[in-house]
């Protein structure tokens, strides 16, 4: 990923925010550059990206701190450049039963999400609905015009605020990506994501699992490739 990038670290009831500026200093040692936004108190999801408003002044990426997802971000770059709404949400499909649902993966942990025959996100149901389908994988692309439907209220949800909101006006659009998705947020869930690094490490002879990359290595999950956008981090509270 080319340009800025974008690190919000919240505090308040947030543990480890300063370990994660103590690691990530200003980025330089990364190849990147990095900013702070930092939250005095919890503000939702939506509330941290007002704050870091100032930062963001073209199309810019989100991502949710406590989630993995190994997929390549340059097919929702061009998906989002082509379908010219305001939002863009990767998605990524999930079955009824089976491992998924018990492995941080179901639609009652993430939300479930239909979209219709155009692309556009009809339905978004925020950890609600507990069925297999289309979930929001906590990746997103935004434009700038996006703040225009930002209440001038804390805390805000992109999740519970934004996202039906957007729908609603047929503002929001989806892409459905592959690639292991898991939600690391959790002590079980984390857990299983380290388990299923050393199974596929194990089968994989040396080659990164899971879209992991080594480092000095071109990350294989698109990042590199996604360009002219920033790249914002948010706490999914």
């Amino acid at each position: 990923m080319n340009g800025n990038r974008l690190c919000n670290s919240p505090t308040g009831d947030i543990y480890g925010h300063d370990l994660i500026q103590a690691y990530c200093g200003d980025g330089a040692a990364l190849g990147m550059q990095i900013q702070y936004s930092v939250e005095e108190k919890p503000l939702g999801t939506a509330g941290a990206l007002q704050q870091a408003r100032r930062f963001l002044n073209e199309a810019f990426l989100v991502v949710n701190g406590d989630t993995y997802f190994g997929a390549d971000l340059s097919a929702l770059l061009a998906n989002h450049r082509a379908g010219g709404a305001p939002a863009t949400l990767a998605l990524v499909k999930v079955p009824q039963t089976g491992p998924a649902k018990s492995a941080g993966r179901s639609t009652s942990r993430f939300g479930a999400v239909t979209l219709d025959a155009h692309g556009y996100v009809t339905h978004f149901a925020e950890k609600k609905r507990r069925s297999a389908g289309l979930i929001n994988a906590g990746i997103y692309i935004f434009e700038p015009g996006i703040w225009a439907h930002f209440p001038a209220r804390v805390p805000l949800s992109l999740e519970d605020d934004i996202f039906p909101s957007l729908a609603a006006q047929r503002l929001l659009r989806g892409k459905v990506l592959e690639g292991y998705h898991m939600d690391i947020g959790t002590p079980e869930s984390y857990a299983q994501f380290q388990k299923d690094v050393a199974a596929t490490a194990s089968r994989h002879l040396g080659t990164p699992p899971l879209g992991l990359r080594p480092p000095g290595r071109t990350a294989p999950c698109g990042l590199d490739r996604v360009g002219e956008v920033e790249l914002h981090l948010v706490e999914d509270r």
